[in-house]
């Protein structure tokens, strides 16, 4: 994913044939090299891409920070130069409407993604949620189908 000053994050693993590979990480990358890399362990970034411009990353509007909803379900905000953690909080996904269509139920959880909306606001979305937190993780405010 690329950042509006240029810097691009990306995830990456550990390929282990005839298994699923471990060791994960974010990197982030700057000028043409890397600048930084952020080890998850065995953890994964949610990728989800129901919802337009929405992934499980995204750059702040800045491009000073990077916001990654891994599972959990939690969100890591790290500097967006150095890589560094800036905050972590949890930011649990709304459970499925009981109403909602049998393909949407059928195909699983819907985990949603993150993106960020302003400077200090990152929001949680999927198509039966949306969930609001500041920056530092607070949560801000949201709204589930009924």
């Amino acid at each position: 994913m690329w950042s509006v000053g240029g810097a691009l994050a990306v995830t990456s693993y550990e390929h282990v044939i005839g298994g699923d590979g471990r060791a994960r990480w974010i990197e982030g990358f700057r000028d043409g090299a890397r600048a930084w890399a952020r080890p998850l362990g065995d953890r994964r970034v949610t990728r989800s891409h129901e919802v337009a411009d929405a992934s499980g990353l995204a750059w702040s509007p800045s491009g000073d920070a990077l916001a990654a909803l891994l599972d959990g379900p939690e969100v890591w905000v790290v500097d967006g130069r150095s890589g560094e953690t800036v905050t972590r909080f949890v930011a649990p996904a709304a459970p499925q409407p009981v109403g909602a269509p049998e393909w949407y139920r059928r195909d699983g959880p819907r985990d949603g993604a993150i993106l960020w909306a302003g400077s200090e606001h990152i929001v949680r979305i999927a198509p039966h949620f949306v969930t609001a937190y500041t920056r530092r993780g607070a949560r801000v405010g949201g709204v589930v189908a009924p």
